[in-house]
């Protein structure tokens, strides 16, 4: 069966029922019409206060935390590191696009895969990379979906890459120093770069699982490498316009790897245009 549907399912109201243990606790989706919702189940204990947003909207948060005293007191500091890591996304990607948010703070590291609506995981372990990469989810996984399968490599790429322009940002280019090394190991021993398609065959299954994921923040990371101008006031600002330009027209929405391209090419640099014909298809095609 096909994991990624061809066609944007319509929103619809979603009646989940739970019957879990008493010890347990239930983060879901927000009650509001989605084409896909999810929910998150561990033992700990709820709190509910509201994340006032730089934009000036307002978010509910329920925060599921373990009983344990460390990550009780860990907790008004996960809140305060999820609030900014909206905030520094809503710049680029449009405001979070959920009235409610459910934080699960004894999640998998990096965030559950595929991305839950509104239901954000943290790790004692996360790094900030890894803390962003999981919230960067609710704009590229769970709001704006890949059309197929082929494109899942563009949305969980996005996903990456917001993680490590968050990090660059608060923590220093340095911080992501060694997830940039640990990823090109793993795209090495799957056979180097190339096809999104080429190499899981060589790997374990759960880093076959991640390669698509790490060669499209590689390529990624690699396009903002060419629009970088350490000469300029913002560095970064032709991939920030990119981004931003991609999230305006898009977000919401199913998306290809084609689309990003053909905006790509509408902000590429005079030293990206290679074959002297504005196109990036020597970039892209390889993908």
């Amino acid at each position: 069966p096909q994991l990624w549907e061809s066609l944007d399912p319509p929103p619809a109201r979603w009646d989940l029922r739970f019957g879990p243990q008493r010890r347990y606790q239930i983060l879901a989706s927000p009650h509001q019409a989605l084409p896909q919702a999810g929910f998150a189940a561990a033992p700990g204990q709820t709190s509910t206060s509201t994340l006032p947003l730089a934009s000036g909207g307002r978010v509910s948060l329920t925060m599921l935390v373990p009983g344990d005293k460390k990550a009780q007191l860990l907790a008004p500091l996960a809140g305060a590191r999820l609030l900014d890591i909206f905030n520094f996304l809503g710049a680029r990607f449009g405001p979070y696009p959920y009235a409610a948010a459910g934080l699960w703070l004894d999640g998998p590291v990096g965030g559950v895969d595929p991305p839950v609506p509104g239901v954000v995981a943290f790790s004692g372990a996360d790094t900030s990379l890894q803390a962003a990469q999981a919230a960067a989810g609710q704009w590229w996984g769970a709001w704006t979906r890949p059309a197929t399968a082929d494109d899942v490599w563009l949305t969980q790429g996005l996903r990456a890459a917001s993680g490590l322009l968050y990090a660059i940002t608060r923590d220093g280019p340095d911080s992501v120093l060694p997830a940039l090394r640990s990823w090109q190991q793993l795209i090495d021993r799957a056979g180097g770069r190339g096809p999104m398609t080429l190499g899981p065959e060589r790997l374990g299954p759960g880093e076959a699982a991640l390669l698509p994921e790490i060669k499209g923040a590689y390529a990624i990371y690699m396009l903002r490498g060419m629009m970088f101008d350490a000469s300029a006031p913002a560095p970064d600002a032709a991939f920030t316009a990119l981004l931003e330009d991609f999230a305006r027209q898009y977000g919401g929405k199913l998306v290809t790897a084609r689309q990003f391209e053909t905006l790509a090419e509408r902000h590429m640099t005079p030293a990206m245009d290679l074959d002297r014909n504005h196109s990036l298809a020597w970039f892209f095609q390889p993908l």
